[in-house]
């Protein structure tokens, strides 16, 4: 069956993950840390299993409640001198302001087939985001509004009934096997793999189609 819609991933495809602000969080956390002597990249780890932790209740927060809650105990753990509210506002605008990749604009001029975000995050927040980066898409279909995050398959469940067309109608855009790529497979989208880094292939979901960067997918589509 033809493809008829273009679902796709929006940070760390369509624009770059807000990687440099978490850098600085973690440096900042690192430096005013009391009692205890710890690296930026022993900070980012304990982030990384707070935020797991977190999620692992089952109960759902949204992000904007997720990245407070984890800059929060983030501050307790460490003994860190910074603000909380003042690194949590940090965060979450650079997630409102995401810097585009290079060829985010080329790839989507012209593109014959409609596009629908599909995302974590909260809707106003990507709102702002797309609003930012001057990208217009059909549909919007964010964990905040469906409850659930990727990587389970809720999300491209709740976003195949959405969109209203069968699941191999649909191509699902992402760089993560395990965000994207795994969970938009086993609901029964097609899929594709945008490997910036050159990443190498894991898990039991391959792509059914792999491409350096959206400009070779741009030459695929007709």
């Amino acid at each position: 069956m033809a493809i008829n819609t273009i679902t796709i991933d929006f940070y760390g495809t369509l624009v770059r993950n807000n990687d440099a602000m978490v850098r600085e969080v973690c440096r900042k956390i690192s430096q005013t840390a009391h009692k205890i002597m710890v690296s930026p990249g022993e900070v980012g780890i304990a982030w990384w299993r707070i935020v797991e932790d977190i999620l692992s209740t089952k109960k759902f927060y949204d992000s904007k409640k997720l990245e407070k809650m984890a800059i929060e105990r983030l501050i307790t753990q460490f003994h860190s001198a910074e603000d909380a509210e003042e690194l949590y506002n940090d965060v979450i605008t650079s997630l409102r302001r995401p810097m585009l990749y290079s060829d985010t604009m080329t790839f989507l001029e012209r593109l014959p087939l409609p596009i629908v975000i599909i995302t974590n995050g909260d809707l106003d927040i990507i709102k702002d985001a797309l609003a930012f980066s001057q990208i217009e898409a059909a549909q919007i279909i964010c964990s905040g509004e469906v409850k659930s995050y990727k990587p389970s398959k809720t999300i491209f469940v709740k976003a195949i009934e959405l969109i209203k067309m069968q699941p191999d109608e649909i191509l699902h855009v992402g760089d993560s096997l395990k965000y994207d790529i795994t969970p938009a497979k086993e609901a029964g989208m097609h899929t594709c793999w945008i490997n910036r880094m050159k990443k190498p292939m894991k898990g039991n979901h391959r792509p059914d189609i792999e491409c350096d960067t959206l400009l070779d997918l741009r030459m695929i589509i007709k």
